[in-house]
């Protein structure tokens, strides 16, 4: 069943994120921002993804340690996030703001999701 539960996770975590890429695409001005939006739904789809496989094979293992490695992985996502943004915050040239916002939008989509499905995983461990 928990295998069901990581194909879906791909599934809807691929799915929405073309969709908010075309959403955010379409809603953005592009000539006020430094960073891509291309490379931020990136990052958040390749760390959303690493979180929940090693979330799910921490599951295979041992689900009593899949809250404390969703606390560290969220933490090391959090610190991957201030390098990604590192140039923009070091940056003296240009708004920071829009930057900051168009990367934390989809930030804090990704991480309810990682968290719904989180949940959804402890919950069937504990079956």
């Amino acid at each position: 069943m928990s295998n069901k539960i990581f194909l879906y996770y791909l599934f809807v975590v691929v799915f929405f994120s073309l969709i908010l890429f075309f959403i955010h695409d379409f809603l953005l001005f592009s000539d006020i921002i430094i960073l891509k939006l291309w490379k931020i739904y990136s990052f958040h789809l390749s760390v959303s993804l690493i979180i929940f496989t090693s979330l799910f094979l921490i599951s295979k293992i041992d689900f009593d340690k899949v809250g404390f490695a969703f606390m560290t992985l969220s933490v090391l996502k959090m610190l991957g996030a201030i390098l990604f943004l590192l140039p923009v915050i070091l940056d003296v040239n240009f708004d920071k703001i829009p930057d900051i916002i168009n990367f934390f939008i989809p930030y804090f989509i990704f991480l309810i999701l990682e968290i719904f499905f989180s949940l959804k995983l402890l919950h069937l461990s504990n079956k």
